[in-house]
């Protein structure tokens, strides 16, 4: 038992089996996460249940650096409209979900090679090619060797 290996090693005496706290009530599916779901993450976990979507991973997208700012294109295989695209850009992280009527494309890089400022930053659908581009306002003007970091 988990608990009980851990209460034995802290303890300056050892338990017998029966002996110290008892584990029945231990539920280990209800464990508090440091890191809280983002609503991308919600809404891919939520479709799993309710939704016959497919789930495709957006891996094909182009970038570009300028001296203040990094934009990302990405282009999907049908269109989609503005109201069916979150885009959640944190100051080191950057999330994409597009939902069209079969697929949900999903793009999530966890760490951006530097910060960026999520209040200058933004977003734009054109939604009958099926693109978005994304304009990412950088911290300082030195060049992103990467988009990720």
């Amino acid at each position: 038992d988990v608990l009980r290996q851990q209460v034995c090693t802290h303890s300056k005496y050892l338990l017998c089996e029966g002996e110290g706290p008892s584990c029945k009530h231990y539920d280990s599916s209800n464990k508090p996460s440091l890191q809280s779901m983002s609503a991308i993450q919600q809404r891919l976990k939520m479709s799993t249940l309710q939704s016959p979507k497919s789930k495709c991973q957006i891996e094909t997208y182009n970038w570009s650096d300028s001296e203040f700012e990094i934009d990302i294109y990405i282009k999907l295989d049908t269109s989609v409209e503005k109201e069916n695209v979150t885009v959640i850009i944190g100051m080191q992280n950057l999330e994409v979900l597009a939902e069209t009527s079969s697929k949900l494309y999903h793009l999530n890089i966890g760490k951006l090679y530097k910060p960026v400022q999520t209040e200058k930053s933004l977003y734009k659908v054109f939604s009958k090619k099926g693109k978005i581009m994304i304009r990412l306002r950088k911290t300082d003007n030195h060049d992103w060797k990467f988009l990720r970091g």
